[in-house]
């Protein structure tokens, strides 16, 4: 399981992310440990950057069986993740997501040996979210020069995995227009060169909210466990 990245393109857009990434640890938790994904292939775009914050106590607690996991299994996980405590009857995944049947059966055996789910009486549970899911944040960052309504259209879209989605632009193209033109749950960031200006904080949203925001979870888990494991 990894995430595909996109070869990174040199250029003004790339110029200010690199210039921002000093300042990257301001949006993140520090009780936690973070990642950076450049450009990763995420459900609906490439967004330029995402910020993973993760908890390493967590982490240690891990069931390794996890590493047997596939993107059927995570799709499984978060369908099953999206009932809460109301559960979801078995039958109703082959309905609901069009795998047959043997594929199920498979993929609910992997995730019940692994400890991201609890099956009962025909009814399917996720199991404990705030022990199973790793990932405190996930901050994603849409960086443009110019045009900024671009950016905020796929900032958007970021929403749908992110905790935090934000659009970053040179100050000096921020006017009066374009801050009013955020007012949903989308933050705006600017950078004049020699400081960040946060014009506005992005509305947290909860995970996981997503099956990419699963997939980020495998992946730090994967990537990290072993390492945090062995440090301790």
């Amino acid at each position: 399981m990894q995430i595909q990245i996109r070869v990174r393109q040199n250029g003004p857009e790339a110029d200010l992310l690199e210039s921002f990434l000093p300042y990257i640890e301001s949006f993140c938790d520090p009780k936690f440990e973070h990642t950076v994904l450049h450009e990763p292939y995420a459900e609906a775009g490439i967004p330029d950057l995402v910020v993973i914050v993760w908890d390493s106590e967590l982490l240690k607690k891990r069931n390794p069986l996890r590493n047997s996991l596939n993107k059927i299994d995570v799709k499984l996980a978060h369908f099953i993740s999206t009932f809460k405590s109301r559960g979801v009857k078995k039958q109703k995944l082959s309905k609901q997501l069009g795998y047959a049947e043997a594929v199920i059966n498979k993929s609910l055996e992997r995730l019940n040996n692994a400890e991201v789910i609890i099956e009962t009486d025909n009814s399917l549970f996720i199991n404990d979210i705030n022990t199973i899911f790793f990932i405190k944040q996930i901050i994603s960052f849409e960086a443009k020069i110019k045009n900024w309504k671009t950016a905020l259209s796929q900032a958007q879209l970021n929403e749908n995995f992110s905790s935090h989605s934000y659009v970053l632009l040179p100050d000096k193209v921020t006017h009066e227009r374009v801050c009013s033109a955020f007012n949903g749950n989308t933050g705006l960031v600017t950078h004049t060169g020699k400081r960040i200006i946060r014009k506005k904080r992005a509305r947290k949203m909860k995970l996981p909210g997503s099956y990419f925001s699963w997939f980020l979870n495998e992946w730090i888990g994967r990537n990290f466990s072993e390492k945090i494991t062995n440090y301790a």
